[in-house]
Protein backbone atom coordinates (compact mmCIF):
# COMPACT_ATOMS: atom_id res chain seq x y z
CA UNK A 1 0.00 0.00 0.00
CA UNK A 2 1.55 3.32 -1.05
CA UNK A 3 1.26 6.60 0.89
CA UNK A 4 -1.86 7.76 -0.98
CA UNK A 5 -3.69 4.47 -0.39
CA UNK A 6 -2.63 4.44 3.27
CA UNK A 7 -4.09 7.91 3.85
CA UNK A 8 -7.34 7.16 2.01
CA UNK A 9 -7.82 3.80 3.76
CA UNK A 10 -8.17 5.63 7.07
CA UNK A 11 -11.46 7.16 5.94
CA UNK A 12 -14.90 5.50 6.01
CA UNK A 13 -15.78 3.65 2.81
CA UNK A 14 -19.58 3.66 2.51
CA UNK A 15 -19.52 0.80 0.03
CA UNK A 16 -17.71 -1.44 2.52
CA UNK A 17 -19.12 -0.34 5.87
CA UNK A 18 -22.81 -0.15 4.92
CA UNK A 19 -23.13 3.26 6.65
CA UNK A 20 -24.60 4.86 3.54
CA UNK A 21 -28.04 5.26 5.17
CA UNK A 22 -26.63 7.75 7.68
CA UNK A 23 -24.59 9.70 5.13
CA UNK A 24 -25.45 13.33 4.39
CA UNK A 25 -23.84 15.93 2.13
CA UNK A 26 -23.65 18.60 4.84
CA UNK A 27 -20.08 17.80 5.91
CA UNK A 28 -18.96 17.60 2.28
CA UNK A 29 -20.33 21.11 1.75
CA UNK A 30 -18.64 22.41 4.90
CA UNK A 31 -15.21 21.08 3.89
CA UNK A 32 -15.64 22.40 0.35
CA UNK A 33 -16.46 25.87 1.68
CA UNK A 34 -13.29 25.79 3.78
CA UNK A 35 -11.38 25.05 0.56
CA UNK A 36 -13.03 27.99 -1.19
CA UNK A 37 -15.68 25.92 -3.01
CA UNK A 38 -13.36 24.75 -5.81
CA UNK A 39 -16.29 23.10 -7.64
CA UNK A 40 -17.52 26.60 -8.55
CA UNK A 41 -14.35 27.44 -10.46
CA UNK A 42 -15.32 25.41 -13.55
CA UNK A 43 -18.40 24.37 -15.51
CA UNK A 44 -19.37 20.72 -15.25
CA UNK A 45 -21.35 17.79 -16.56
CA UNK A 46 -22.83 15.50 -13.90
CA UNK A 47 -23.38 11.87 -14.84
CA UNK A 48 -25.28 9.12 -13.02
CA UNK A 49 -26.50 5.72 -14.21
CA UNK A 50 -26.26 2.01 -13.56
CA UNK A 51 -24.27 1.29 -16.72
CA UNK A 52 -22.68 3.47 -19.37
CA UNK A 53 -21.82 6.46 -17.21
CA UNK A 54 -18.06 5.89 -17.47
CA UNK A 55 -18.16 5.55 -21.26
CA UNK A 56 -20.48 8.54 -21.63
CA UNK A 57 -18.14 10.57 -19.43
CA UNK A 58 -15.23 9.64 -21.68
CA UNK A 59 -17.22 10.58 -24.79
CA UNK A 60 -18.06 14.03 -23.36
CA UNK A 61 -14.41 14.55 -22.39
CA UNK A 62 -13.36 13.57 -25.92
CA UNK A 63 -15.90 15.92 -27.52
CA UNK A 64 -14.80 18.83 -25.31
CA UNK A 65 -11.13 18.14 -26.03
CA UNK A 66 -11.76 17.94 -29.77
CA UNK A 67 -13.72 21.19 -29.56
CA UNK A 68 -10.58 22.84 -28.16
CA UNK A 69 -11.68 23.38 -24.59
CA UNK A 70 -9.62 22.44 -21.54
CA UNK A 71 -11.65 19.67 -19.90
CA UNK A 72 -11.02 17.41 -16.95
CA UNK A 73 -12.49 14.07 -15.94
CA UNK A 74 -13.40 12.51 -12.60
CA UNK A 75 -14.48 8.86 -12.80
CA UNK A 76 -14.58 5.68 -10.73
CA UNK A 77 -13.54 3.02 -10.14
CA UNK A 78 -9.94 2.88 -11.33
CA UNK A 79 -8.50 -0.08 -13.21
CA UNK A 80 -4.96 -0.21 -11.83
CA UNK A 81 -3.95 3.07 -10.12
CA UNK A 82 -6.19 5.44 -8.17
CA UNK A 83 -4.65 8.36 -10.10
CA UNK A 84 -6.71 7.27 -13.15
CA UNK A 85 -9.82 8.71 -11.49
CA UNK A 86 -8.62 12.33 -11.76
CA UNK A 87 -7.48 13.41 -15.20
CA UNK A 88 -6.89 16.45 -17.38
CA UNK A 89 -4.68 15.66 -20.37
CA UNK A 90 -3.15 12.89 -18.25
CA UNK A 91 -3.74 11.23 -14.89
CA UNK A 92 -2.98 13.27 -11.79
CA UNK A 93 0.58 12.69 -10.52
CA UNK A 94 1.31 11.21 -7.09
CA UNK A 95 2.81 14.51 -5.96
CA UNK A 96 -0.22 16.53 -7.07
CA UNK A 97 -2.66 14.06 -5.53
CA UNK A 98 -0.79 14.07 -2.21
CA UNK A 99 -0.69 17.87 -2.30
CA UNK A 100 -4.47 18.29 -2.66
CA UNK A 101 -5.19 15.54 -0.12
CA UNK A 102 -2.88 17.27 2.40
CA UNK A 103 -4.71 20.56 1.78
CA UNK A 104 -8.04 18.83 2.56
CA UNK A 105 -7.09 16.77 5.60
CA UNK A 106 -5.48 19.69 7.44
CA UNK A 107 -9.05 20.80 8.23
CA UNK A 108 -10.43 19.04 11.35
CA UNK A 109 -13.80 18.61 9.63
CA UNK A 110 -12.19 16.11 7.25
CA UNK A 111 -12.03 13.56 10.08
CA UNK A 112 -15.73 12.83 9.42
CA UNK A 113 -15.29 12.60 5.64
CA UNK A 114 -15.53 9.40 3.65
CA UNK A 115 -12.99 7.89 1.27
CA UNK A 116 -15.04 9.09 -1.69
CA UNK A 117 -15.51 12.56 -0.15
CA UNK A 118 -11.75 13.01 0.02
CA UNK A 119 -11.21 11.80 -3.54
CA UNK A 120 -14.00 14.01 -4.87
CA UNK A 121 -12.71 17.10 -3.10
CA UNK A 122 -9.22 16.23 -4.35
CA UNK A 123 -10.52 16.25 -7.92
CA UNK A 124 -12.33 19.57 -7.46
CA UNK A 125 -9.31 21.24 -5.85
CA UNK A 126 -6.92 19.89 -8.48
CA UNK A 127 -9.16 21.05 -11.34
CA UNK A 128 -9.29 24.53 -9.80
CA UNK A 129 -5.49 24.60 -9.55
CA UNK A 130 -5.18 23.52 -13.18
CA UNK A 131 -7.62 26.25 -14.27
CA UNK A 132 -9.71 23.86 -16.36
CA UNK A 133 -12.79 25.09 -18.21
CA UNK A 134 -15.11 22.06 -17.95
CA UNK A 135 -15.10 18.99 -15.73
CA UNK A 136 -16.96 15.78 -16.48
CA UNK A 137 -18.00 14.43 -13.08
CA UNK A 138 -19.19 10.84 -12.72
CA UNK A 139 -21.24 9.83 -9.70
CA UNK A 140 -19.88 7.01 -7.60
CA UNK A 141 -23.12 5.46 -6.27
CA UNK A 142 -26.66 6.69 -6.75
CA UNK A 143 -26.71 10.46 -7.09
CA UNK A 144 -28.89 12.12 -4.45
CA UNK A 145 -26.38 11.48 -1.65
CA UNK A 146 -23.32 11.05 -3.83
CA UNK A 147 -20.32 13.14 -2.78
CA UNK A 148 -20.27 14.74 -6.23
CA UNK A 149 -23.78 16.16 -5.79
CA UNK A 150 -22.61 19.50 -4.42
CA UNK A 151 -21.94 20.76 -7.97
CA UNK A 152 -24.28 22.90 -10.04
CA UNK A 153 -23.68 21.46 -13.52
CA UNK A 154 -24.31 22.70 -17.03
CA UNK A 155 -26.16 19.42 -17.69
CA UNK A 156 -27.35 16.43 -15.64
CA UNK A 157 -27.13 13.05 -17.37
CA UNK A 158 -28.70 9.72 -16.37
CA UNK A 159 -27.50 7.01 -18.75
CA UNK A 160 -29.35 3.83 -17.71
CA UNK A 161 -31.15 2.44 -14.70
CA UNK A 162 -31.27 -1.19 -13.68
CA UNK A 163 -30.87 -3.17 -10.47
CA UNK A 164 -27.37 -2.84 -9.03
CA UNK A 165 -25.99 -1.91 -5.58
CA UNK A 166 -29.46 -2.81 -4.28
CA UNK A 167 -28.13 -3.10 -0.69
CA UNK A 168 -27.42 0.64 -0.84
CA UNK A 169 -29.79 2.14 -3.42
CA UNK A 170 -32.91 0.01 -2.93
CA UNK A 171 -34.44 -3.19 -4.26
CA UNK A 172 -36.70 -1.69 -6.93
CA UNK A 173 -36.19 0.29 -10.12
CA UNK A 174 -38.33 3.04 -8.58
CA UNK A 175 -36.10 3.33 -5.47
CA UNK A 176 -32.93 3.33 -7.55
CA UNK A 177 -34.38 5.97 -9.90
CA UNK A 178 -35.25 8.17 -6.93
CA UNK A 179 -31.60 8.08 -5.84
CA UNK A 180 -30.18 8.75 -9.31
CA UNK A 181 -32.69 11.49 -10.17
CA UNK A 182 -31.37 13.36 -7.13
CA UNK A 183 -28.76 14.96 -9.42
CA UNK A 184 -31.50 16.90 -11.29
CA UNK A 185 -31.23 20.62 -10.52
CA UNK A 186 -33.62 23.52 -11.15
CA UNK A 187 -33.47 24.90 -14.71
CA UNK A 188 -30.55 22.61 -15.61
CA UNK A 189 -31.08 20.41 -18.70
CA UNK A 190 -31.50 16.67 -18.12
CA UNK A 191 -30.37 14.08 -20.68
CA UNK A 192 -31.36 10.41 -20.36
CA UNK A 193 -30.44 7.19 -22.11
CA UNK A 194 -32.54 4.05 -22.56
CA UNK A 195 -34.67 3.69 -19.44
CA UNK A 196 -37.44 1.39 -18.17
CA UNK A 197 -40.83 3.07 -18.46
CA UNK A 198 -41.25 3.44 -14.68
CA UNK A 199 -37.82 5.09 -14.36
CA UNK A 200 -38.46 7.38 -17.34
CA UNK A 201 -41.71 8.60 -15.78
CA UNK A 202 -40.10 9.37 -12.41
CA UNK A 203 -37.36 11.36 -14.13
CA UNK A 204 -39.91 13.17 -16.32
CA UNK A 205 -41.86 14.23 -13.25
CA UNK A 206 -38.69 15.28 -11.42
CA UNK A 207 -37.52 17.36 -14.39
CA UNK A 208 -40.99 18.94 -14.64
CA UNK A 209 -40.99 19.94 -10.95
CA UNK A 210 -37.55 21.50 -11.38
CA UNK A 211 -38.38 23.31 -14.64
CA UNK A 212 -35.52 21.35 -16.20
CA UNK A 213 -35.53 20.83 -19.99
CA UNK A 214 -35.62 17.08 -20.70
CA UNK A 215 -33.89 15.33 -23.62
CA UNK A 216 -34.68 11.62 -23.86
CA UNK A 217 -32.91 9.03 -25.98
CA UNK A 218 -35.39 7.71 -28.52
CA UNK A 219 -37.52 10.85 -28.31
CA UNK A 220 -35.61 14.15 -28.55
CA UNK A 221 -32.50 12.45 -29.96
CA UNK A 222 -31.39 9.01 -31.16
CA UNK A 223 -28.55 6.95 -32.65
CA UNK A 224 -29.93 5.48 -35.87
CA UNK A 225 -28.63 2.92 -38.35
CA UNK A 226 -26.08 1.41 -35.94
CA UNK A 227 -23.56 -0.69 -37.89
CA UNK A 228 -20.84 -3.09 -36.74
CA UNK A 229 -17.49 -3.69 -38.46
CA UNK A 230 -13.93 -3.35 -37.23
CA UNK A 231 -15.47 -0.32 -35.52
CA UNK A 232 -19.06 0.76 -34.90
CA UNK A 233 -20.83 3.62 -36.66
CA UNK A 234 -24.19 5.36 -36.48
CA UNK A 235 -26.22 8.37 -37.57
CA UNK A 236 -27.10 10.95 -34.93
CA UNK A 237 -30.46 12.66 -35.15
CA UNK A 238 -32.00 15.36 -32.98
CA UNK A 239 -34.17 18.43 -33.47
CA UNK A 240 -31.10 20.48 -34.32
CA UNK A 241 -28.68 18.00 -35.90
CA UNK A 242 -28.68 15.16 -38.40
CA UNK A 243 -25.17 13.75 -38.80
CA UNK A 244 -24.48 10.68 -40.92
CA UNK A 245 -21.82 7.99 -40.50
CA UNK A 246 -20.18 8.77 -37.15
CA UNK A 247 -17.47 6.15 -36.57
CA UNK A 248 -16.29 5.07 -33.11
CA UNK A 249 -13.06 3.15 -32.65
CA UNK A 250 -14.68 0.48 -30.46
CA UNK A 251 -16.39 -2.85 -31.24
CA UNK A 252 -19.36 -2.44 -28.90
CA UNK A 253 -22.51 -0.95 -30.50
CA UNK A 254 -23.66 0.35 -27.10
CA UNK A 255 -20.99 3.03 -27.55
CA UNK A 256 -23.18 4.55 -30.27
CA UNK A 257 -25.88 5.17 -27.68
CA UNK A 258 -23.35 6.47 -25.16
CA UNK A 259 -21.84 8.87 -27.70
CA UNK A 260 -25.28 10.11 -28.77
CA UNK A 261 -26.04 10.91 -25.11
CA UNK A 262 -22.72 12.77 -24.92
CA UNK A 263 -23.44 14.76 -28.09
CA UNK A 264 -26.90 15.77 -26.86
CA UNK A 265 -25.47 16.70 -23.45
CA UNK A 266 -22.92 19.06 -24.99
CA UNK A 267 -25.59 20.64 -27.20
CA UNK A 268 -27.96 21.07 -24.24
CA UNK A 269 -25.14 22.73 -22.29
CA UNK A 270 -24.72 25.30 -25.05
CA UNK A 271 -21.62 23.93 -26.77
CA UNK A 272 -21.93 24.37 -30.53
CA UNK A 273 -20.64 21.09 -31.92
CA UNK A 274 -20.37 20.57 -35.66
CA UNK A 275 -20.04 17.51 -37.89
CA UNK A 276 -16.25 17.70 -38.08
CA UNK A 277 -15.73 17.85 -34.31
CA UNK A 278 -18.19 15.02 -33.64
CA UNK A 279 -16.72 12.69 -36.28
CA UNK A 280 -13.12 13.39 -35.25
CA UNK A 281 -14.00 12.75 -31.60
CA UNK A 282 -15.57 9.38 -32.44
CA UNK A 283 -12.60 8.26 -34.54
CA UNK A 284 -10.14 9.25 -31.78
CA UNK A 285 -12.20 7.77 -28.95
CA UNK A 286 -10.31 5.44 -26.65
CA UNK A 287 -11.40 3.90 -23.38
CA UNK A 288 -9.83 1.21 -21.26
CA UNK A 289 -11.86 -1.60 -19.79
CA UNK A 290 -14.84 -1.51 -22.15
CA UNK A 291 -14.60 -4.37 -24.62
CA UNK A 292 -10.87 -3.69 -24.80
CA UNK A 293 -8.64 -5.98 -26.83
CA UNK A 294 -5.64 -6.81 -24.65
CA UNK A 295 -4.08 -9.39 -26.95
CA UNK A 296 -4.80 -10.36 -30.57
CA UNK A 297 -3.00 -13.70 -30.69
CA UNK A 298 -4.33 -15.40 -28.64
CA UNK A 299 -7.45 -13.22 -28.60
CA UNK A 300 -8.02 -11.81 -25.11
CA UNK A 301 -10.72 -9.23 -24.35
CA UNK A 302 -11.54 -7.39 -21.14
CA UNK A 303 -14.97 -5.95 -20.48
CA UNK A 304 -16.15 -4.47 -17.19
CA UNK A 305 -19.66 -6.02 -17.40
CA UNK A 306 -20.71 -6.74 -13.82
CA UNK A 307 -24.52 -6.90 -13.68
CA UNK A 308 -27.32 -8.42 -15.73
CA UNK A 309 -27.80 -5.46 -18.07
CA UNK A 310 -24.11 -5.15 -18.95
CA UNK A 311 -23.68 -8.94 -19.27
CA UNK A 312 -26.56 -8.99 -21.77
CA UNK A 313 -24.79 -6.21 -23.70
CA UNK A 314 -21.61 -8.29 -23.71
CA UNK A 315 -23.62 -11.27 -24.97
CA UNK A 316 -24.95 -9.24 -27.90
CA UNK A 317 -21.44 -8.28 -29.00
CA UNK A 318 -19.86 -11.72 -28.59
CA UNK A 319 -22.75 -13.61 -30.15
CA UNK A 320 -22.33 -11.68 -33.40
CA UNK A 321 -19.31 -13.87 -34.27
CA UNK A 322 -20.81 -17.32 -34.73
CA UNK A 323 -17.53 -18.89 -35.88
CA UNK A 324 -15.56 -18.42 -32.67
CA UNK A 325 -15.61 -20.31 -29.40
CA UNK A 326 -16.12 -18.07 -26.38
CA UNK A 327 -14.30 -18.73 -23.11
CA UNK A 328 -15.15 -16.58 -20.10
CA UNK A 329 -12.93 -15.89 -17.08
CA UNK A 330 -15.28 -14.54 -14.43
CA UNK A 331 -14.76 -12.79 -11.11
CA UNK A 332 -17.63 -11.07 -9.36
CA UNK A 333 -18.27 -9.07 -6.20
CA UNK A 334 -20.39 -10.32 -3.28
CA UNK A 335 -23.12 -7.72 -3.82
CA UNK A 336 -23.88 -8.83 -7.40
CA UNK A 337 -26.48 -11.35 -8.53
CA UNK A 338 -23.99 -14.13 -9.17
CA UNK A 339 -26.48 -16.78 -10.29
CA UNK A 340 -28.21 -14.51 -12.82
CA UNK A 341 -24.89 -13.35 -14.28
CA UNK A 342 -23.66 -16.93 -14.55
CA UNK A 343 -26.90 -18.08 -16.21
CA UNK A 344 -26.58 -15.39 -18.89
CA UNK A 345 -22.92 -16.24 -19.51
CA UNK A 346 -23.67 -19.95 -19.77
CA UNK A 347 -26.38 -19.20 -22.36
CA UNK A 348 -23.78 -18.17 -24.94
CA UNK A 349 -20.27 -19.04 -23.71
CA UNK A 350 -18.72 -22.40 -24.54
CA UNK A 351 -16.89 -22.44 -21.23
CA UNK A 352 -16.80 -20.33 -18.07
CA UNK A 353 -13.82 -20.36 -15.70
CA UNK A 354 -14.42 -18.93 -12.22
CA UNK A 355 -11.56 -16.90 -10.77
CA UNK A 356 -11.30 -16.12 -7.06
CA UNK A 357 -9.77 -12.67 -6.52
CA UNK A 358 -7.72 -11.79 -3.45
CA UNK A 359 -10.10 -8.96 -2.54
CA UNK A 360 -12.30 -8.54 0.52
CA UNK A 361 -15.31 -7.61 -1.64
CA UNK A 362 -14.93 -10.54 -4.05
CA UNK A 363 -17.22 -13.54 -4.03
CA UNK A 364 -15.24 -16.73 -3.48
CA UNK A 365 -16.59 -19.89 -5.10
CA UNK A 366 -15.65 -23.54 -4.57
CA UNK A 367 -13.52 -25.06 -7.31
CA UNK A 368 -12.47 -21.70 -8.73
CA UNK A 369 -8.91 -21.00 -9.79
CA UNK A 370 -7.04 -18.50 -7.62
CA UNK A 371 -6.06 -15.19 -9.21
CA UNK A 372 -2.62 -15.72 -7.67
CA UNK A 373 -2.05 -18.80 -9.82
CA UNK A 374 -1.25 -16.82 -12.96
CA UNK A 375 0.62 -19.62 -14.68
CA UNK A 376 -2.41 -21.87 -14.40
CA UNK A 377 -4.74 -19.19 -15.72
CA UNK A 378 -2.38 -18.50 -18.61
CA UNK A 379 -2.35 -22.20 -19.46
CA UNK A 380 -6.16 -22.16 -19.62
CA UNK A 381 -6.28 -19.51 -22.37
CA UNK A 382 -7.77 -21.10 -25.49
CA UNK A 383 -5.77 -20.10 -28.62
CA UNK A 384 -8.78 -20.89 -30.82
CA UNK A 385 -11.33 -18.92 -28.79
CA UNK A 386 -12.24 -15.38 -27.80
CA UNK A 387 -11.06 -15.31 -24.19
CA UNK A 388 -12.97 -12.74 -22.14
CA UNK A 389 -12.12 -11.54 -18.63
CA UNK A 390 -15.19 -9.94 -17.07
CA UNK A 391 -17.39 -9.50 -13.99
CA UNK A 392 -15.51 -6.68 -12.28
CA UNK A 393 -13.01 -3.91 -12.94
CA UNK A 394 -10.81 -5.57 -10.31
CA UNK A 395 -9.79 -8.40 -12.63
CA UNK A 396 -8.37 -5.96 -15.19
CA UNK A 397 -4.77 -6.00 -13.92
CA UNK A 398 -4.77 -9.81 -13.93
CA UNK A 399 -6.10 -9.86 -17.50
CA UNK A 400 -3.35 -7.43 -18.53
CA UNK A 401 -0.64 -9.56 -16.91
CA UNK A 402 -1.89 -12.75 -18.57
CA UNK A 403 -2.11 -10.98 -21.94
CA UNK A 404 1.40 -9.60 -21.59
CA UNK A 405 2.81 -13.03 -20.80
CA UNK A 406 1.15 -14.63 -23.84
CA UNK A 407 1.41 -11.84 -26.41
CA UNK A 408 3.28 -12.93 -29.54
Amino acid sequence: MNKIETILSSFINNEKTQKFDSYELSNMRIISSLLGNPENSFKSFHIAGTNGKGSTSEHIHSLLSTYGLKPALYTSPHLIRINERIRTTSDISDDDLLSVIDEIIKHPESAEATYFDILTLSAFLYFKRKNISYAVIECGLGGRLDSTNIILPAASIITTISKDHTHILGNSIEQITHEKSGIIKTNIPVITGLLPDSAAEIIRQTALRNDSPLYRYGSEFIAENIRENDYVSFDFKSDGLNIKDIKISNHNPVQCINMSIAIQSCIAAGINLNDEIIKKSGENFKIKGRFETLCKNPEIIFDAAHNEESIYALKRVLSSDKNKRIKIFLSIMKDKDYNSVLDILNSFANETVLVNLDDERALLTDGAVSSGDKEKIASMIDPEAINVFTGTFRIYSLACEISSSLRR
